[in-house]
């Protein structure tokens, strides 16, 4: 049985659309919908084979491993994760289904649309108006980068699938112990793949499609949830996995690139910049769920800072 876990956390809309594009598949599947403690009243207009209500947010992690475990214990032998705010082009599910055929791939996605942010400025509203879009690849995985998830395009082997669309063995799944809730959300999907690699390669499908919104469930690619939990777990998952040359360039990179980002972001939000300084804080110690309740203000300070000495002294690369 192949099982396709969606989570809903106040989502009622996108996550209506996404079981709605999942339904169009002709593949037998069973749709469990995940609900992460949502308060708006979505879940009771949303349907699906199986619903599970978790009473609070357990955030990505958290919610879909309660899917993929009660999955598992109805005899599911795939587990495909799908985010709420993604939909499936027809044909999706069934070309990853054909490639996770073979035994030397452990997890597949395919390729992922989101709209074009670059068209009047990140994030713009303009650019969201045009409905251009562009490609979101999943691909070579570098420790000495910043940020560790180095997206290239094309078909092929990658260090990682993404968990916006992403089908794996339901057996695998449970071999390494599904997602690490301590991450709660971001980079979860890294981890899981770079701890599959020891038994196979994971495949980006070209000419399977999906769209997706992005950082929907967070507010934004630059709202403080998104930062906190970028900075937290990128550097977390990046010193867990990297060999000890990277993990010790890593960490300089990280830091010197971690409080110019921050700084930079902080220009335009303080909020944002002073939870991207609380996620470097956090990482320090073992993550340990969601962003804590903290008084960003207190961080403002730190956050504008970097922007307003020299240019030759700025913590940056």
């Amino acid at each position: 049985m192949l099982a396709v876990i969606v989570l809903n956390w106040n989502g009622g809309d996108d996550t209506r659309r996404c079981l709605e594009s999942l339904a169009t598949s002709t593949l037998p599947h069973r749709a469990y919908l995940v609900d992460n403690g949502s308060t708006d009243g979505s879940l009771e207009t949303l349907t699906a084979d199986v619903i599970l209500r978790n009473g609070r947010n357990l955030g990505f992690a958290g919610g879909c491993n309660t899917g993929a475990w009660q999955a598992i214990k109805d005899g599911a032998t795939q587990l495909f994760f799908l985010n709420n705010d993604a939909t499936l082009a027809p044909g999706t599910l069934e070309k990853l289904h054909a490639a996770l055929v073979n035994e030397n791939v452990v997890a597949v996605s395919p390729r992922i649309l989101v709209p074009l942010r670059e068209a009047g400025g990140v994030g713009s509203d303009e650019g969201v108006r045009r409905g251009r879009q562009v490609w979101f690849e999943c691909g070579a995985l570098s420790l000495q980068e910043f940020v560790i998830a180095r997206h290239v395009e094309g078909p092929g082997p990658t260090d990682f699938c993404s968990g916006c669309a992403l089908l794996i063995r339901a057996a695998d799944f449970e071999r390494v112990g599904g997602f690490d809730e301590a991450l709660f959300a971001y980079y979860e999907d890294i981890d899981l793949c770079l701890k599959l690699a020891s038994k196979g390669t994971c495949q980006v499908i070209p000419d399977a499609l999906a769209w997706h919104k992005g950082s929907a469930s967070t507010g934004g690619r630059e709202s403080p949830r998104s930062l906190f939990y970028t900075f937290r777990n990128s550097r977390t998952v990046a010193l867990r996995h990297g060999s000890p040359e990277q993990k010790q360039q890593y960490e300089r990179a990280w830091l010197r690139q971690g409080l110019w980002l921050a700084s930079f972001v902080g220009g335009r939000s303080k909020n944002s910049g002073a939870a991207a300084l609380l996620g470097m804080l956090c990482a320090r110690i073992r993550p340990s769920g969601e962003m804590p309740h903290f008084p960003l203000w207190l961080l403002w300070p730190l956050a504008l800072l970097n922007q307003k000495l020299p240019r030759r002294d700025r913590m940056a690369l």
